[in-house]
């Protein structure tokens, strides 16, 4: 008769031991903003405007591509800026995938 109770208050505590003593660290709000054309034609570069406070990745999807600082091409699927970049620009190669 023991072992039932046992089992059954300790799933019962299981539950509540996340509930007390943690610590709330409050979030810092960040400012993240992009100005983009709602579409593009193929084989156009076109540029978005970022503001942002903090580093940010962009992903790529398939027929696009980055021009990098020196205006080099770059066909990564992802990469990170600094907060300081405000434009990003593209080559639409293929938008059909």
């Amino acid at each position: 008769m023991m072992r039932p109770i046992l089992l059954a208050a300790t799933i019962v505590l299981a539950m509540l031991s996340g509930c007390f003593g943690e610590e709330i660290v409050s979030v810092q709000e960040t400012e993240f903003e992009v100005v983009a054309p709602e579409s593009v034609l193929r084989g156009q570069y076109f540029t978005i405007e970022i503001t942002s406070d903090v580093d940010w990745t962009m992903n790529r999807s398939p027929g696009f591509y980055f021009m990098d600082e020196y205006n080099v091409l770059r066909d990564d699927v992802e990469m990170t800026f600094d907060a300081a970049q405000t434009s990003l620009t593209f080559l639409v190669l293929d938008s059909e995938r």
